[in-house]
């Protein structure tokens, strides 16, 4: 079997399901469509692999398709053999960090020192723009308190790839 024929029989089994969960979905509400919609969107990755103007795009929808997973069946992800995942937040947050990190290199500090205006209006803005705004659509909402902290809390948290983790 040829790369070519596996990544069009995923798409046909991508289209297939994605169909199945549509259908289920009407039929009997999303969430007994969660199994095929999770197995739809992983081989609509492995079909994207073969079609090149979506291949950037592979690695994407395969994120998808395991945080879909962890959406419906939190369960397969607390607990490994008696082993609570839990625990892995902070070393893996750790290794992110060392790794995003490590992708800087000296001409990235360099151009920083060229530009410390840029620099310190990002601070500035990240640390009294942003939690106003915050307040202020938790106040023109009315969101309850609980949900006004959360929205002011976003507000302050540092903005980068990795700021939906620590949210």
């Amino acid at each position: 079997m040829t790369l070519y024929r596996l990544y069009r029989l995923s798409l046909y089994a991508a289209i297939f399901l994605l169909l199945f969960t549509a259908f289920t979905a009407v039929r009997e509400g999303m969430a007994e469509a969660g199994w095929s919609f999770v197995a739809g969107i992983l081989f609509l990755s492995i079909a994207f692999r073969g079609i090149t103007a979506l291949k950037g795009l592979t690695f994407t929808v395969f994120i998808l398709s395991i945080t879909l997973s962890a959406l419906y069946y939190p369960g397969l992800y607390l607990k490994w053999g008696g082993w609570e995942t839990g625990i892995l937040i902070t070393p893996l947050i750790q290794l992110i960090m060392f790794g995003t990190g490590c992708s800087m290199g000296f001409k990235d500090f360099v151009e920083l020192s060229r530009a410390p205006k840029s620099v310190i209006i990002g601070v500035a803005a990240q640390y009294t723009i942003m939690p106003l705004l915050a307040l202020l659509l938790a106040r023109i909402f009315a969101f309850e308190d609980e949900i006004a902290a959360g929205v002011i809390l976003l507000g302050c948290a540092p903005t980068s790839v990795t700021a939906s983790l620590f949210s």
